[in-house]
């Protein structure tokens, strides 16, 4: 397959080329114009399905030779991993209404790096962890984003990946946000997740077919959400990910627990992060904690109590089978408490 050695010239100073996703057989790195907008979302992906802009595909090397041009070399102020459904939306919020700071919402990059960089083989661990250097340097470098700080929250995969995170940027603080795992995995159960969803492919498991044929655009019904192989495959991998991070956690490492979330905790973090608020930024912030954290034209509801209701005797058999023990031993490593239940505002 032919692939650009260089990227094409760009006019408007209101745009700008970044890496919106690596992968095939070759690393191929498709990039598009993208706009300031990419630096606000919650999501990156989503920000980038709204841009109907230019794309290109390059080799691998022209992100890492664009990156070596830059100097000094960028780290970002603050990395965010989580267990998913957690309140890890509504931290990024929150975090980017503070002074001079952009935020990159799951960028699949950053994903790309991290899961190569966590390779057994050493010639692969390091372009990974080059991959996640060279995408830090180039978003954080940006004309687009307001300053060199940067806080990049990483998708489900991240606290799977923290080992290869804390080697590419040993210096950087990282939270490590969780929460109760029989909610956590309700949540991700009704509507499936998406990321559930494509585990499940690679599981080869047979309820995938089923998913595909009911006649719903998001998630499937909570009694086909009971399904005993899609719990167990959820509360694996979530279990799978608390152990991974507990293997490494270290004293730059902040874990912060989902009901712990308010004004308090939140300024907290941007403390460890460098970063501070406005007035006018501290009164937003006190606004992000009363609206729902992926849609905020609609206000909070806690739902953490109808939840745990939800759940069968097959999610909680497989939570403490597969989550409950690392949850409880990344817990004992929280940092901030709120001292309040139910001071948490979404997902």
């Amino acid at each position: 397959m032919f692939r650009d050695k260089v990227l094409p010239p760009n006019s408007d100073d209101t745009l700008q080329w970044i890496p919106v996703r690596i992968g095939g057989r070759y690393a191929t790195v498709r990039w598009q114009l993208a706009d300031a907008s990419v630096f606000t979302a919650p999501f990156f992906n989503l920000a980038v399905s709204r841009l109907h802009t230019r794309e290109h595909e390059t080799d691998l090397d022209v992100l890492l030779a664009i990156a070596d041009r830059e100097h000094p070399r960028f780290t970002p102020c603050g990395l965010i991993v989580h267990m998913t459904r957690c309140g890890s939306t509504l931290v990024l919020n929150a975090l980017k209404e503070a002074e001079s700071v952009s935020v990159l919402g799951e960028a699949q990059p950053f994903a790309f790096g991290a899961d190569v960089a966590a390779s057994l083989s050493p010639h692969w661990s390091r372009i990974g962890l080059d991959v996640l250097r060279a995408s830090a340097q180039i978003f954080g470098t940006s004309a687009l984003a307001k300053t060199n700080a940067l806080v990049i929250k990483y998708g489900v995969a991240g606290l799977k990946s923290l080992k290869a995170l804390r080697a590419a940027w040993p210096h950087v603080p990282c939270l490590i946000i969780v929460r109760n795992p029989v909610e956590v995995l309700v949540s991700n159960l009704n509507p499936v997740a998406e990321w559930l969803t494509e585990r499940y492919e690679l599981k080869n498991v047979d309820v995938v077919s089923r998913l595909r044929t009911l006649p719903m655009t998001r998630g499937v019904t909570s009694s086909e959400a009971s399904d005993e192989a899609m719990i167990q495959v959820c509360a694996e991998t979530l279990g799978e990910g608390c152990e991974a991070a507990l293997s490494c956690i270290d004293s730059l490492c902040t874990v912060l627990d989902y009901e712990d979330i308010c004004l308090t905790t939140i300024l907290a973090v941007a403390e460890r992060f460098g970063l501070c608020f406005s007035a006018s930024g501290r009164l937003r912030l006190e606004q992000c904690l009363t609206q729902d954290a992926k849609a905020r034209h609609r206000k909070f509801v806690n739902d953490s109590e109808r939840k745990r209701q939800a759940a069968t005797s097959a999610v909680h058999e497989a939570v403490e089978k597969w989550m409950e023990a690392p949850y409880r031993r990344l817990r004992a490593f929280r940092t901030f408490c709120a001292g309040v239940n139910g001071a948490t505002q979404g997902d």
